[in-house]
Parts: structure tokens; sequence; C-alpha cells
């Protein structure tokens, strides 16, 4: 808050001299200047150096005992910390030491579900893929089975065994075992956990070493991958015992149930399919186009060598042949062909070990597409010798190289393919055109074309992917249309129908037939386009006891369960009992015609499948070309619903029948559609006597602990942001190790923050009694502002005595704003703003220097004092302009008094004389006054009174005799001065001034100067002395006698208001007489001035100088 406003000083000067003597309107006004702000004196305060002791160091040590960590659960984690309340931390070297990995199970899944079967024709061999993170040991495993065993009589070929593997690059499991373990049948029958001991066992814990399998990053963690294999032992029912069951879950979509690894199963024969790929033999053309690039070997592979053509014209056609290669089936031999063409019903369910698929494979581009107009390709049919398009499967009107692919499956179109499509006679070639038309040059390209011919072949000791087989159980989920010609009875709740527990879903046949339609929703989370496959390579795959060549879904069986009743005497009296299923209006190829024209097709096995007079309970399994069918009417637009129904047909001898259905549930048995876990545990382990951090990663806010012997560690780092928290600073030590114990010693470096204090507005050297804010901003050695900081600020007299003192907390910006009061005046204050809080930042200060306390009146009187000089200098100013302003008048006066005498001296002259001293006689004379007189006589004269004057000087020195004298003649004063050669004499009305005979004097000089040569040598002749007017006007101003006019060019002058006022009387009397004399404008123009009448002739003496009074010559 400053007193005094820079702009405001001449204000205040000015104010104040005018108000000196209204003391309380001074009162007021220094009142309002009080609240003002002064720039030049904050300019000149000097703040005191805030305390900078910098940062305060100091080393400590700390032990951390019993310290652990736990990936799995961090919110038990104990992590190493140093106490150190009201310090940051700064650097740390910490020993660790007696650091143990803890043994640990990891639960692979612990639900068991759903279980797997043993068959009788051997054991069966199931992987589940685990992974891990380091190398380390597996010491046991456990998984949870049931074995319908007989206790008397078992041998160790139906033992259960684990065997743990590595993965190949692929992911797969591998067949090199890395240990194994066999366990003789449990004696306990009973499904429970079957437990594997590694660690015990002769071999003991088998390592698992992380660099020799396979390696995933998943959202950026590392996983290696393992395996563990399970023997499921053969079901030994003809020894006296049982099946084996190996216990699963399937993985749902829960977050807990997304599943460890993928499971696989060993098989002995497999299916898989086998391609023969065959290139272009041969390029014909291009036609109306020139090859730019590229051979044969330019369609084999998808790389950067292109076949490449130019039009040259706007059209190209090319043709490419392949002569196609027999596989192992023996297929491409025309007879054979010809007789599978004629054998629909073979050729359908051979096709696929015969001749599996077609594909062609096509990279091809147009480098100008806008401008084609059409592109087609076409193979030649040499039954009929024409070209069949084939550009409805393969679009070649490609800008940019893509792969296109052609795939022929369908049995009839792979027969009608051979028939039609190879030319047997010729090497079973295969001819292939391309035709292009556009509106002008183009190119063509062709980076891969192949005809590949695919076969199933069986290979032997086969590990695949495999997904158990689950069982999905579904209910129905909407009655349609209710019970049509009939009514239903009771209360309508669909979940009655789930349990078959004596609660009833009621219907009631109003005639002799009745129809129930249910709705399901079944396999909503299942992709259906998966199961797009043909019923024959459906019933290929199930009709071999080897697994399919893709594993898509697919539904061995189909369960129809049910629990129901009719109510009539004889089943025979029904005609039908049965369930049916929703086929609508479509055709279906695998149908017979007559099926065809039905809406609903029969799933019961017979006409009276629910013809039961008492409740009964049936279960129908349906082989799996039913669950085929079943699939094929899935409504996917209806959240995949299909629509089932109980129909009652009568023979018409009763009517009015009631049914009961207490469960109508489908159950679906589904292979690879769901992944799943065995449920099973893996206890994993460490060399305890060998352990270093680096074997289980551990960690220190990110950096590696680095390896200090056999359980012991070593870290040494700075630390960042060290701040503690309530008091304890904790390190961020982590492992990839599920749970570790350690000891921590470490020696640490901390330090007290730097604080820095500084005014945000440095305060005013002066302030009114009052409250006034005053702000501080407090931030960190670095610049980082502090907030939440409390500041106390005091308000301080002799530096000692405090006589204000307030807290304020600073805020996110740094800021702390307090109001302070001053209640008394004085000399000697100071502000003091202090951070002295036991805490992280050191203690820090700022002073202000002495600031002043003042009321009105002080204030008054300071400002009084503050414009005294300036008052005074005002006033003394005054005097001096006066005074020069005085003597500036009277200088004026005189130079007009000086000028006025000229036309004074001017008046009084009437007849100037030039006589030659030597000769005696006049040389020039000029007449002033209006009277004339004798030239001659005068200067005869003259001649003789200065002779006479002579003598009487004689014996005087020659310095002391005077060169000039006056003399009275009657009315008139006559002076005289002498030069060496001429005399000049003034004929005055009275006595001379000064001034006229100065000017005499100086005219004697100048004329004797200029003719000179004519008075040394004068010889009588006045003609040269006739130049002498321009001395008598210079010395005399004779011309002011004469008439007087005005210049025309007046107006270019800049001229005072005297001489305006001058030349407008001048103008007035002029335009009476034509010209006008100094006597009439002095006498007019002093008429009614307040100018004197020196000023006046000076003022008209300037004009006649500038040349706009010009004199009339005589």
């Amino acid at each position: 808050m400053k007193i005094i406003r820079n702009g405001h000083i001449l204000v205040i000067l000015v104010f104040s001299f005018l108000t000196l003597s209204n003391f309380a309107l001074l009162i007021s006004e220094f009142d309002r200047l009080g609240n003002s702000n002064s720039q030049n004196l904050r300019n000149n305060l000097n703040i005191q150096a805030v305390n900078r002791t910098g940062k305060i160091f100091t080393n400590l040590t700390s032990i951390s005992s019993d310290c652990s960590i736990s990936s799995d659960q961090p919110n038990l984690n104990i992590q190493p910390s140093v106490y150190i309340p009201n310090y940051n931390l700064s650097y740390a070297k910490m020993y660790f030491e007696n650091i143990t990995a803890m043994n640990y199970t990891k639960e692979v899944e612990v639900d068991p579900t759903q279980f797997l079967s043993s068959t009788e024709e051997g054991p069966l061999y199931i992987y589940q893929k685990f992974s891990v993170q380091l190398s380390q040991f597996v010491n046991n495993i456990s998984i949870f089975i049931q074995d319908i065993v007989n206790t008397y009589n078992f041998t160790d070929e139906n033992s259960w065994e684990i065997a743990i593997v590595n993965c190949t690059p692929d992911g797969t499991p591998n067949n090199e075992t890395l240990g194994q373990v066999t366990n003789p049948h449990p004696l306990n029958m009973a499904a429970h956990w079957e437990h594997f001991d590694f660690l015990n066992s002769e071999q003991g814990a088998v390592f698992l070493n992380v660099s020799e399998t396979y390696h995933t990053d998943v959202n950026g963690i590392d996983k290696y991958w393992f395996a563990f294999r399970i023997k499921i032992p053969p079901d030994d029912q003809s020894y006296g015992g049982g099946p084996k069951f190996l216990y699963f879950n399937p993985d749902g979509g829960d977050i807990d149930e997304v599943g460890e690894g993928e499971t696989y199963l060993f098989y002995n024969e497999v299916w898989k399919e086998n391609f023969s790929i065959n290139n272009v033999k041969e390029i014909i053309g291009p036609f109306n186009g020139t090859t730019i690039s590229g051979d044969l070997t330019s369609l084999e592979s998808f790389d950067s060598d292109s076949y490449i053509c130019r039009t040259d014209t706007t059209n190209l056609t090319i043709e490419m042949i392949f002569n196609i290669r027999n596989i192992s089936s023996g297929i491409l031999d025309e007879a054979l062909v010809d007789w599978f063409y004629d054998r629909p019903f073979p050729w359908a369910f051979l096709h696929n070990r015969l001749l599996n698929s077609i594909d062609f494979y096509l990279v091809s581009s147009i480098n100008d597409l806008a401008n084609l107009n059409e592109a087609s390709i076409l193979i030649k049919n040499y039954s009929s010798g024409q070209w069949f398009d084939l550009s409805d499967r393969i679009n070649i009107k490609q800008e940019t190289e893509i792969l296109l692919s052609y795939k022929i499956f369908e049995p009839d179109e792979k027969i009608a393919f051979l028939k039609h499509f190879l030319n047997y006679s010729n090497n079973n070639s295969m001819e292939i055109q391309f035709n292009y038309d556009g509106n002008t040059q183009f190119d063509v390209s062709y980076n891969i074309f192949t005809a590949n011919f695919g076969e199933r072949l069986l290979f032997n000791d086969t590990i695949l992917l495999y997904d158990p087989l689950i069982q999905e159980l579904e209910f129905p989920s909407e009655l349609n249309e209710g019970a049509m010609n009939g009514t239903i009875t009771g209360e309508l709740d669909l979940d009655t129908l789930k349990l078959n527990d004596d609660i009833f879903f009621r219907a009631q046949a109003d005639t002799n037939n009745l129809s129930i339609e249910f709705k399901f929703n079944i396999l909503e989370d299942i992709d259906l386009s998966l199961w797009d496959v043909d019923l024959y390579d459906w019933g290929f795959n199930f009709g071999l006891k080897v697994p399919p060549l893709y594993p898509y879904p697919y539904v061995p069986q189909l369960d129809l369960r049910t629990s129901s009743n009719v109510s009539i005497t004889l089943p025979n009296d029904l005609d039908f009992a049965v369930i049916e299923i929703y086929k609508g209006k479509e055709n279906y190829t695998f149908l017979s015609p007559e099926e065809n024209e039905l809406d609903w097709l029969r799933l019961s096995q017979d006409n009276r499948s629910l013809a039961f007079k008492e409740e009964t309970t049936l279960s129908e399994r349906l082989p799996s070309l039913y669950t085929w069918v079943m699939i094929q009417l899935i409504n996917d637009s209806d959240a995949n619903s299909i629509r089932m129904r109980f129909l009652y047909v009568g023979n018409g001898t009763f009517e009015n029948f009631n049914v009961s259905i207490d469960e109508f549930t489908v159950n679906l048995h589904i292979q690879n559609t769901v992944t799943s876990d065995i449920t099973s545990k893996i206890g994993f382990g460490l060399n305890p006597n060998n352990l270093n951090p680096s074997d289980i990663m551990m960690q220190n806010f990110g950096t590696a602990i680095a390896n200090n012997g056999s359980g012991k560690g070593y870290w040494e780092g700075d630390i960042q942001n060290g701040a503690p928290t309530q008091g304890f600073f904790e390190f961020n030590i982590t492992s990839l190790w599920n749970f570790i114990k350690f000891d921590v010693n470490g020696i640490y470096e901390v330090y007290k923050v730097q604080v820095l204090i500084s005014f945000v507005d440095n305060p005013d050297a002066q302030y009114k009694i009052g409250t006034h804010p005053f702000s501080v901003r407090v931030i960190s050695g670095d610049g980082r502002p502090l907030e939440t900081l409390n500041i106390i600020f005091q308000v301080l007299q002799d530096d000692s005595l405090v006589t204000f003192e307030t807290r304020v907390t600073t805020n996110t910006e740094g800021k702390a704003t307090a109001n302070l009061e001053f209640s008394q005046t004085g000399e000697q204050y100071s502000i003091k703003a202090i951070y002295n809080e036991e805490g992280i930042y050191v203690s820090s200060e700022l002073q202000s220097i002495n600031i002043r306390i003042v009321d009105d009146f002080i204030l008054f009187m300071d400002t009084f004092l503050q414009l005294l000089p300036y008052m005074l200098a005002i006033l003394a100013g005054l005097f001096i302009f006066i005074a020069i302003k005085r003597q500036k008048n009277q200088k004026l006066r005189r130079i007009w008094s000086k000028e006025a005498m000229v036309l004074n001296d001017l008046v009084n002259i009437s007849y100037i004389m030039i006589i030659h001293k030597d000769v005696g006689v006049s040389i020039f004379n000029k007449q002033i006054a209006i009277e004339g007189i004798d030239s001659d006589l005068i200067s005869g004269f003259l001649q003789a009174i200065s002779q006479f004057r002579q003598e009487f000087q004689k014996g005087v020195k020659k310095e002391q005799v005077s060169k000039g004298f006056e003399m009275d003649y009657y009315d008139f004063k006559i002076i005289i001065t002498d030069g060496d050669y001429a005399r000049v004499a003034l004929v005055l009305d009275k006595s001379p001034s000064d001034q006229l005979k100065e000017n005499q004097s100086s005219f004697t000089n100048d004329f004797e100067f200029k003719f000179r040569a004519y008075l040394e040598n004068f010889d009588g002749d006045l003609t040269p002395f006739r130049e002498t007017d321009p001395l008598i006007e210079k010395y005399f101003n004779i011309t002011l006698m004469y008439p007087l006019k005005l210049a025309p060019y007046r107006d270019v002058f800049k001229l005072s208001s005297l001489e305006k006022a001058l030349i407008e009387v001048a103008e007035q009397i002029q335009k009476e007489r034509k010209f006008f004399f100094v006597s009439s404008l002095l006498s007019f123009g002093i008429a009614g001035r307040k100018e004197s009448r020196d000023q006046i002739i000076s003022t008209i003496l300037t004009l006649k100088n500038k040349g706009i009074l010009i004199p009339i010559k005589m």
C-alpha cells in the first residue's frame, strides 16, 4: 500500500499551494491518497535475505526383520521400512539377509464339476498346461479322481501316473518327460484328491527350466509354459474293478474362471490333412499385351517377385495351365472319377478320405481399377468344351495385392470338378483364363497362383488340442401358444419342469389330441459358425474311433429326459405320444421328400414313447447324426432358439384326457466348445541352499536386487520423493515368487527440505493505523510450491516486541495471506513471516525492513513537509519571475527610449553640413527644416570660427586638442566634429543628446573612410559626395521626416498586435491623403492605447526597418 503516486505529485503540489489554509479539506484528501500505492517507494525497499541453510543431511542405520512379500496377496505384505519422522529419505544402502522362498501350491482348478471316463481299449493320456514366470521345482501334483478298483486284484499297468513335460515352440506339450511319478490304485473308491510326490520320489523334485520351453507375453507378463501328463488307467471291469474318472471344471465367463491353460490329448492315431501343391506349368499369352517382368517361378510364392504384363490396347487375355499331380488315394483317375460320379452315396461317405478339399490361392492386382470395365476368371470345362465363369467365387478386380482363396469342400462340387475340369488324357491338365476389358492401357500383376489338393491321412502318436466333453443341461424358456386343442391347468410355471420333484406342469385335452409346445434357448454362448460342417463330415468324424481333422465343436450325444404320464386306460389307444422338433417350411438335402413336406420332425424312437399311465421317467439318447440335424434347426436370430413339443393323438375311442409333466430337460454332450482345466494342484519350491535374489526376480522400486551370496542380496540407490507416511518410509520390494521372507539391514541418508519464503508484494515503507493484508509465497529449494504449511505472521516493534501475531496455512500455490493489525504509530516496526514446525522442512523466516506506522495528523505533516520545498520553490520562482520580468521591461524601456531618441534627435536637426577643412567650402549639405539657409555663408562662418579656435589652442598638446565643439548662435545650437579632412556640422534647434553626438562622430569617421581618396585629393569636384545620402540615413534616419506609405507586401510579415494596430491607423490616414507622416501616425497611435510613446516610436522604427513603412522620395 503506497502513500504517494508518481502521477499525483504535480496535482498535490498545486492543490497544497492553493488550499494551504483549508486544513480540513487537506486532511480528507490525504486520507484518500493514503490508500494508494507508490512504485517509487517500493523500489527503494530492501528485503532481508531468507535463511538459505540448504538441505540438512544425516545418516542413520535401521534393521527391518521378518519382512515378507506375497505376489498373490500384496495386502499381506510386510515391507521393509525406516522410521524417519521429520525427514526425507534421499539414499539407501540395503543388505538383504535370510532370504527364503516359501514353497507354495498353485491351484489350477479346485471345483470338480465334470469328469473324463476311462475306456476299455487302453489308457488315456491327457495334458494340462500351466505356466510359470521363473525357473523352479515342482515338488508335487494333486489331482481329483475316482477309481472303482478291485482291491484284491490290480496290476501296475492299471496304476495312475503323472509326468511333467515342457512345450514345443508352437505351444504343444512335448513327449519328452522331465519327471514322472506312478501311484498304485487307491484303496479309497470315493472321489478324492490323489497326491503325487515328486520331491520324495527317487528322482526328486522336477526342475522347470524356463529357457527350454514355450514362452508367451500376456499383457506384459512373461509366461513360460509346461504341462503335466495324466495317465488315466483303462477300465478294468473285466477284472472285478470298474471305470476311472478324472475330474475337471469348464472355464466360465467369471474373472475367476478364466482358466489356467489348454488341455491336450494323446492319440495313437489321428487324421490330418496333407496338401499336394500344384504350380502353373505354362502361360499362354498374353494376348493383346506384353510381358513386362517375371516368369513361371513368380507364381510359386507370395513375395516381391511378380509376373507383370501390360495391355497393347484396352483389353487383355492370359491363359495359365496346371498339370495336377495325383494324390495318395489315387482319386485323380478318370475311370474312378466316373464310377463315383454315377454313385453319389458311396462318394458322399468316402469323399473326405479320397479328396478332402480343393483350394485355389491367388494374388493378383490391376494398377488402374477406375478405368477397368470387366475382369473375369474362367476355367475350361473339358466335357462341354466351354469356359465356366468363376468370377462370383474369385473377385480378381483388386487394386492392391490381397490373398484370394477359393475352397471346394462339398462332395457334389468336388466330384463335379474332378469330372469336368481336369483333362486326364493330357497329364491331368487344368486350364484357367483371365480376361480384362478397360478404357485405357493398364498393367496386371500376379504374385502367386496355386491349386492345392488336400487329402486326409492317418498319423500315429499325436498330441492334439482337446477340450473335454461337457454336458449342457437346457430347460424350457417359454411356452409357445399354450396347449393346442386343450387348456393349461394350474399355475403356468416352467420351473416345475427342471426337476423330478413331484411338482407338475399339467394340461387338459378338449378333444382326442393335444399339443404342448416349448421353446428352448440353447448354446447361447457358443459361436454357431464353428459348427459349419456338412452331415457327411459329421458322420465321418464320429464313424471312426479317431479324432476329427478339425477340432470344431461337435455334439456326439443328445439326451431328452422326461418324466410324465397321461390319463388313459390303455396306451395303445394313443396313436402318437412323442416329442417333435420344429423344422418349418425349410427344405434340407439331408431329409427325404416326405420329411421336407412336414413342419415337425419326430425325435422319439417310437410312436408311443410317452404313452405312460403312471408317471415314468424316460431318457432317450439320440445319436450324433440327430444332434447335427438339431443344430441345423437352431434359430440364431432368436437367441439360438429351438421349438419342441409333446404331441398326443388318440385313436378316437376317448376324449378329454389329462397330461402331467414333472420334468422336461435337454442334455447336450458337447466336445471342443468350452476350455476346461483339470481339477488339480501343483506344489512349487526352490532350492533353499543356493537361493539368490535373481532366482526369484527380487526388485526394489523396479530395480533388481543384486546377488550377495546364498540367501543374501544388496541394493543401493537414490530415492525419489522420499517423504515418509506417518513417520515411516516404506520400500517397494517385489518378487515373481509367490511368497518370500527376508531381513534388511540398511544405511540411509536423510535430509530436511529447504524452505524459501518471499513476499508476494514487498511491504511499503509506511502504513496507516489499521488492518492491512500481506502475502508470502513458500516454495522448496527446487521451486516447488509447499502447501498446508502453517506460517506465523508477526508485527514487531524494535525487532523484538511482538505487537500482533496470527497463523495462516499455505494454499496449493504455496501462498499464505494474513491481515495484520497496526494499532500504534511508530518508526521501528517490521513484518516477519516464520515457518518453524517440526517436520521434513527446515525452519525459515523472512523479515521486512523497518516500516513506519502513522495516523492522519502525522501523515498530513509528513506530506506537508514533503511538499514544503516545492511550495517554497514555487514562491521563489514567482519572485524570480517578477524580477526578471521587471528587468526585462526596464531593458525594453531603455531600448524604446533609445529608439525614441532617434526621432527626437531627428526633429532637433535643422541642417547637416559637411565642409572640407583645408579649402573651407561646403562639399555636402542636407536641409532638414522647412526654412532654408545659405550653405556657403554658414560654411565660411564655421571655417572662420574654427580657425579662430585653433589660434587659441596653440601650444596645447595634440592629444589634448578636441576634435569638435559646440556653439550657440542666436536660437540655434551648432555642433561640429572634425575629421582629418572633413568637418561635419549639425544645426540644431536645441541641445543635442549624447546619442546624437555619438552618431555624428560615427558618421564623420565613416564619411572620411568612404571618401578619403576624394578628400585627400580634393579638386573642387563635388560629384563623388552625392553618394552621402545612405550614410545620412544610416546615422540620422532623415527619411522619417519624409511622407510615408505602406508597402503592398506587408501581409507576408509576422506582426505583433501593436504593429498590426499601427498599420491599421496608417491605412486609415493613407486612405485620405495617399501618404502620412510619422507625427500623424504617432499622434493617432498613442490615442487610446496603454503602450508608452517610446514603445510606439520603437514599433514605428521596426515597421520602417522591416520595409513596411516606405518613404516617399521628394
